[in-house]
């Protein structure tokens, strides 16, 4: 006579069963978490790139305003309203060989 045992690998079978549903579940929930950072570090990435380009646009009026202020023509009426002459031949300040070679150290 046979006896038959038929649920004899449901117990192994049933806990690999659970074990990749849980890992798929484990995967779903990884790819979810994943995918929200990606997406909040996209938008600060948009969000820095427009206060970058806005720096930018403040930075070249900036530097306008300053190349104006500091124009050849403006200076001349800087000099001409604080009564500057230009002088001719001016006289700088110059250090002397000796002076220069008095630093050195000796050998």
């Amino acid at each position: 006579m046979t006896i038959l045992q038929p649920n004899k690998n449901k117990f192994h079978l049933d806990s690999i069963f659970v074990l990749l549903i849980g890992a798929a579940i484990l995967a779903a929930v990884l790819n979810i978490y994943l995918y929200s950072n990606i997406v909040s570090l996209r938008h600060g990435l948009s969000d820095n790139t427009d206060a970058l380009q806005k720096s930018q646009a403040v930075n070249a009026e900036l530097k306008n305003g300053l190349y104006k202020i500091l124009g050849f023509d403006n200076l001349k009426k800087v000099a001409s309203e604080l009564a500057l002459v230009k002088e001719a031949r001016p006289g700088y300040l110059e250090a002397g060989v000796s002076v220069a070679a008095s630093n050195l150290p000796q050998p």
